[in-house]
């Protein structure tokens, strides 16, 4: 169901990349889940729209891996499986190593600092908001490689992986034992930073990485995620 923010939002919207827009956060925070099946009407009727700008954002949201059409069934919310998290997280570790190198001149003392600032506010927070701080800190955190690269290709590649893995990350990134963990990782990326290690930051950046691919597989599978 749409909730009543988000109807009041759509009086101004009638433009797909608009429709777009709130769908992508529609599915992100919960509201559609994985396998469910969506149609132009419902979405239109929900959001106050006609199903012309629906039926072009379904395209996009198709086209960036979010939803997935089957003929002669309808269009669902695409499942994120183990292998695809597999992969989509090898990506992410080439192309993230790579951003860190482009921006590692331009890091600053005072942005390293702020993030480790930051990470001590986080640990201080409560159950379920340090989450969702949390969730703002890391995908902040690791944008900004990329947007430090100054490498809009590089940028480009990236958050479409960002938004693949912010479409089911959200719904599952709760471990309370993972977050104490990524929080640790992060912590030695930016220590080795502070140092001016690229190669030990490098390597505690692909660590992270991988220790979050594998807490997201095995949450997607106990979690019934995957079909």
């Amino acid at each position: 169901m749409v909730t009543s923010s988000n109807q009041r939002m759509v009086t101004n919207y009638s433009h797909s990349d608009q429709v777009y827009s709130i769908l992508l956060d529609q599915i992100v925070d919960g509201l559609y889940h994985p396998n469910q099946q969506i149609t132009e009407q419902e979405v239109a009727s929900s959001l106050g729209v006609s199903r012309t700008p629906v039926r072009e954002a379904f395209k996009m949201l198709e086209r960036d891996g979010v939803l997935v059409h089957r003929p002669n069934i309808g269009v669902f919310v695409k499942p994120m499986t183990q292998s695809a998290i597999r992969e989509l997280y090898e990506v992410r570790s080439a192309l993230e190593r790579m951003a860190l190198k482009i921006a590692f001149p331009k890091l600053t003392p005072e942005r390293i600092n702020a993030w480790t600032d930051e990470l001590d506010g986080l640990e201080k927070l409560k159950e379920p908001q340090s989450h969702h701080q949390w969730y703002k800190l890391d995908a902040e955190f690791h944008r900004t490689f990329a947007e430090l690269s100054g490498n809009s290709y590089l940028q480009k590649l990236l958050n479409n992986v960002f938004l693949l893995m912010h479409t089911f990350r959200k719904r599952v990134a709760t471990n309370p034992e993972a977050l104490r963990v990524s929080i640790k990782q992060h912590r030695r990326i930016l220590r080795a930073l502070k140092s001016g290690e690229l190669d030990k930051a490098l390597d505690a950046l692909e660590e992270h990485i991988s220790t979050t691919a594998g807490v997201m597989i095995r949450q997607v599978e106990s979690s019934e995620i995957d079909p």
